[in-house]
């Protein structure tokens, strides 16, 4: 009997996650199937290098040509070391590759989706059992089939990318500060492991992770938490950051130790402030005055566009992919300082311009990555003769056809995800700004119960994500439509929750009290 009710309990406990997965999977197979990006290649190459060394045999066949670029070794001509092309696995770190390759190598793309999707299902039925703990299950398998049709989330569960890891970061997240004394054992687990490969995956994820861990302290605070507990509450998260930092700075004392130099990286700070206006205004000057950036060779380029200055192989506007190894390694090594002077010298300018870039970010999510047909990278011809193709489900069909991507197009889905976020907005201010909120939030009496104050902090810290995510992109990267898609699902789960949690009625602070 104990056994039956053991296994019984088991499958109620793994059923929603099995059901959520399945939804988004659904929805994934039915618009077309999983897709790569141009990086891809990196993570894949990247961990091939690792199983290689560890295996001492290359087992899929790929290296990399004179361009530097991960290839198949049918298309690869004379193999050499290009220091960029290490400098740009540095800046994408390598660990997401760990998950890929296997994944891959074991049930194709489809399984890395199903890995993903089913990673999605379980730490979104986490954070909404611990916030909504009376509601029925088909509460959440109805919040399931809302995020799976809209937003791009089932799209980005199926993209050979680390972009779903920046909205599962904030998820984790948010159950690890707010929720985590209410988690079992096991369950805790597994929500600070993906928490931990959700920061270590991607660059930006661990620059936004820090930001998160101080605004999480202090909802903690705003919500009544003594500062000691609060605290103590975001110790998880700020361990998952420490483990995050520690991997890579081994990962990179590693590769320099087995190479003999240092990996570089593309200065994408120094590109940032340079495409801003900043940047330019000040190495202009500078160099004037005789201080010998190594940048200052470039300075009567364009400069006004932060990825030809990062990638292009153009020397008439590109700086990263045409500069020799001497020269990266000087921008390297000055990078910090040049980017500091920078801003010392032109401080409303640059703030204007980083505040500008996280508008344009915020206000731009349209779900391309995901959705790019593989038709188009086939027949890239920078593309076409990488890894990508050995990589992409039926690749030989899709080269010729049109038919493998997204069966609804692009901008369809877009407006879906448009009038989802729009409506997911409106429901957020129309509550938030609700008596019974105000009330709890300037600290009148009478005030929301104490599980309901903690579901306004969480429904705060979700938001805060989106808006976090699109100052890390936008003003340390450069706005591109994929990176706030990857998270805009956030906007309607805060929504969802607040509705499920407090009611759609907006009450009286007084019913508050009295309920």
């Amino acid at each position: 009997m104990a056994i039956a009710e053991g296994v019984r309990g088991l499958i109620r406990r793994c059923l929603p996650v099995l059901v959520g997965t399945l939804i988004l999977m659904a929805v994934l197979a039915g618009n077309g199937q999983p897709s790569v990006f141009h990086d891809t290649q990196e993570y894949y190459g990247g961990a091939n290098q690792i199983f290689h060394n560890l295996l001492h045999r290359d087992e899929i066949g790929i290296t990399r040509n004179s361009n530097g670029d991960v290839v198949s070794k049918a298309y690869a001509t004379d193999p050499k070391t290009i220091a960029f092309t290490s400098g740009r696995i540095a800046s994408r770190p390598i660990f997401y590759g760990l998950l890929l390759y296997p994944a891959h190598k074991i049930g194709t793309l489809w399984l890395l989706a199903a890995v993903q999707a089913g990673l999605a299902a379980y730490l979104l039925l986490t954070l909404w059992r611990a916030a909504l703990p009376k509601a029925p299950i088909h509460n959440f398998y109805a919040l399931m089939a809302l995020l799976a049709v809209g937003t791009p989330l089932a799209f980005f569960a199926g993209f050979a990318m680390p972009d779903i890891f920046a909205l599962l970061s904030a998820v984790a997240a948010a159950i690890s500060l707010f929720y985590w004394s209410d988690l079992r054992p096991w369950d805790r687990v597994v929500v600070w492991i993906a928490l931990t490969v959700s920061v270590l995956f991607h660059t930006s994820h661990l620059m936004s992770a820090p930001i998160m861990l101080v605004l999480g302290v202090g909802l903690l605070i705003i919500e009544g938490v003594p500062w000691a507990t609060a605290v103590r509450r975001a110790a998880p998260l700020a361990a998952a950051v420490a483990t995050a930092v520690v991997c890579i700075l081994v990962h990179n004392a590693t590769w320099a130790a087995e190479r003999g130099y240092k990996s570089l990286r593309p200065p994408f700070l120094a590109a940032r402030v340079l495409a801003d206006g900043p940047g330019r205004t000040y190495l202009r000057s500078s160099c004037a005055e005789g201080v010998p950036w190594a940048l200052c060779r470039y300075k009567d380029l364009p400069l006004d566009d932060n990825h030809p200055i990062l990638f292009s192989r153009d020397p008439s506007v590109g700086v990263a992919n045409v500069a020799d190894i001497q020269t990266l390694e000087a921008i390297d090594h000055e990078e910090l300082r040049f980017v500091l002077g920078a801003v010392a010298h032109h401080p409303v300018a640059q703030i204007l311009a980083s505040l500008k870039n996280t508008a344009l970010q915020l206000s731009h999510f349209e779900p391309g990555g995901p959705l790019t047909s593989p038709y188009t990278i086939l027949n890239t011809p920078s593309l076409k003769r990488s890894v990508l193709p050995l990589l992409i489900p039926n690749a030989d069909h899709c080269r010729r056809s049109l038919d493998c991507g997204s069966r609804i197009r692009a901008r369809y889905w877009f407006l879906i995800d448009e009038v989802v976020v729009a409506i997911a907005i409106g429901v957020l201010a129309w509550r938030l700004t609700a008596p019974d909120v105000l009330a709890t939030l300037l600290r009148r009496r009478p005030q929301l119960g104490e599980s309901e104050r903690r579901l306004l902090a969480v429904v705060t810290f979700l938001v805060l994500a989106v808006v976090v995510n699109a100052a890390v992109c936008g003003a340390l990267s450069a706005p591109a439509p994929r990176y706030q898609s990857r998270v805009v699902a956030l906007v309607p789960l805060a929504a969802w929750l607040v509705v499920a949690g407090l009611g759609w009625r907006r009450r009286r602070a007084i019913e508050a009290a009295a309920n």
